[in-house]
């Protein structure tokens, strides 16, 4: 009876300690991958739909709570004046969510570009989305 209370104080321990440090490195990585997913996921959607820009929409982003989601708007400033905003919205796929990058002018409401940004659909079907440049065209 001893070595089974043994047992579970040392797999309980070992646990607790083990969910610690999961919970400790995530902490410590999560805006390192934040970042990560503005330049490499975002960032070349953001570049597409607001280019010629004179900021950088990257730095300049600002974030807004809608409930418990927190949502980032990139302005794109030409000729010092904040003329198009992009944020990224999500759409049902049949593979899972699908991510696109949008950029409405604020001049007039009107869509200045479509940008997939992340998507699980099937390679050579439904993600010619991020790759078809005639899908994205139909936005403009």
């Amino acid at each position: 009876m001893r070595e089974m209370i043994r047992m579970v104080v040392v797999l309980t321990v070992l646990s607790a300690f083990s969910g610690g440090l999961l919970a400790a490195v995530r902490n410590s990585t999560q805006d390192q991958i934040e970042n990560q997913k503005l330049v490499f996921v975002k960032g070349p959607a953001i570049e597409t739909i607001l280019a010629g820009a004179s900021n950088d929409p990257i730095v300049d982003r600002f974030k807004i709570m809608d409930g418990d989601v927190e949502r980032s708007f990139f302005v794109g400033k030409f000729d010092g004046k904040a003329e198009t905003v992009a944020f990224e919205c999500f759409g049902k796929g049949y593979g899972g969510d699908v991510g696109l990058m949008v950029g409405v002018s604020l001049k007039d409401d009107a869509v200045m570009g479509v940008s997939v940004t992340t998507h699980q659909e099937t390679p050579g079907l439904g993600s010619k989305a991020k790759t078809d440049a005639d899908f994205v065209a139909q936005f403009k």
